[in-house]
């Protein structure tokens, strides 16, 4: 997940946005809701890794999707709104899934 808040401007440009954007605080404000489950999930296993996955790979895969539709819509295919963060935000919630059942049922 891209932190926004210590590079915002740089981050914005290589998006597409504009620099300043409130947004963005939202955005580093929904990765760092993910990212501190997930090192806690490393403490309490089980069900809140579970809890932690789906979580997170809803909100990559809807990402994901708004990468596309603004691809589509507005022909933005700037270096982060493009490419590999789109197959990043599209592939992590399946590889994080297939990885957890996996675990799940013994593998």
């Amino acid at each position: 997940m891209q932190w926004y808040s210590p590079t915002a401007d740089k981050t914005a440009e290589k998006i597409g946005w504009l620099p300043k954007s409130p947004f963005q605080k939202e955005v580093a404000a929904a990765d760092a809701a993910f990212g501190v489950p997930g090192i806690l999930s490393f403490f309490f296993r089980d069900n809140f890794l579970v809890a932690t996955v789906i979580g997170a790979s809803f909100m990559l895969f809807f990402m994901g999707i708004g990468h596309v539709l603004d691809i589509k819509k507005s022909r933005n295919i700037s270096v982060y709104n493009g490419g590999s963060v789109v197959y990043f935000d599209l592939l992590l919630p399946v590889a994080m899934i297939v990885l957890l059942v996996l675990w799940k049922t013994g593998y």
